[in-house]
């Protein structure tokens, strides 16, 4: 498998006004879904990563990230071995430029989870 392209179309993060510029220790609820379509050899994988960030009584913010990848393959592939590897890597990708976004917002996350 080669990947071709990979665009994350969509980042957002909407965060109640009340707690920006504050450094709160809060957790990261995530989700994944996605869609998988082939042409031929070329496999158009959309995931989609969305979920809350939440303290230990109250949701502060939302969130909605969406990548778009193109992989290339001569071998015979199942969609959902597609969908899960790629996911897994856009996940991790994700979970490695997140903090850049949160401290922005002021949000410092002590812990991470998912689902896929």
């Amino acid at each position: 498998m080669v990947e071709k392209k990979s665009l994350w179309v969509l980042q957002e993060i909407f965060v109640d006004p009340g707690i920006v510029g504050k450094n709160l220790d809060c957790d990261l609820n995530l989700k994944v879904m996605g869609d998988v379509r082939k042409e031929k050899n070329i496999f158009k994988i959309t995931t989609e990563i969305f979920g809350s960030i939440t303290t230990k009584d109250e949701q502060i913010a939302n969130l909605r990230f969406v990548n778009i990848t193109e992989l290339e393959t001569n071998k015979n592939h199942s969609t959902k071995t597609i969908f899960r590897k790629v996911s897994k890597k856009k996940v991790e990708e994700f979970v490695s430029f997140l903090p850049l976004y949160l401290i922005k917002a002021g949000i410092t996350a002590k812990g991470i989870e998912y689902e896929l």
